[in-house]
């Protein structure tokens, strides 16, 4: 009986002591009382995430740098997706995300052609050297546009616009 009890108060001990074990330090998560646990940086640098040793997604730290000839901060913006190559967004100097959440193409090509610096609070999409965003556009005061464009590197490549209606089967 006593075996029994001791060998239930080591796995409770045990249980209790991984429960209360904190591996996500890196510099970040010291919790006092009356905070919460959190995930991050204390100082300015991007937070990167990676599996399999590949950056899958990063967070900006506060930053400015030029997109398009147009240098304009780029604060807090997340950027989503993996890529290789000379436009490498995640990886290339101290270019990043273009507007809040930026979502990459696997097969490359994260253009600069077509970003304007209003394009803050949407999702940029990049991918075969193409650029979409979706979000919105502030024009004045109070005055926003919903906004829907899409561009290319260069010339008219056969890139469009296209609404599709797609159902079981098709």
């Amino acid at each position: 009986m006593i075996k029994k009890e001791i060998i239930i108060g080591a796995m409770f001990c045990f249980n209790l002591t991984c429960a209360f074990t904190q591996d996500w330090h890196l510099g970040g998560n010291t919790v006092g009382i009356g905070q919460s646990q959190r995930v991050g940086t204390n100082n300015n640098r991007n937070f990167r995430i990676e599996t399999t040793n590949i950056q899958r997604a990063m967070f900006n730290r506060n930053i400015s740098y030029t997109v398009n000839g147009f240098n304009t901060a780029h604060n807090g913006y997340m950027l989503l997706g993996t890529q290789t190559g000379s436009n490498n967004v995640l990886y290339n100097g101290n270019r990043g995300p273009y507007s809040q959440l930026h979502i990459t193409g696997a097969n490359g090509g994260a253009t600069q052609s077509g970003y304007r610096p209003w394009m803050k609070t949407g999702v940029t999409f990049t991918a075969s050297n193409d650029i979409a965003y979706v979000g919105m556009r502030n024009v004045g005061h109070n005055v926003s546009e919903y906004t829907m464009a899409w561009g290319n590197n260069q010339g008219n490549n056969g890139d469009d616009m296209v609404f599709r209606f797609v159902r079981q089967g098709n």
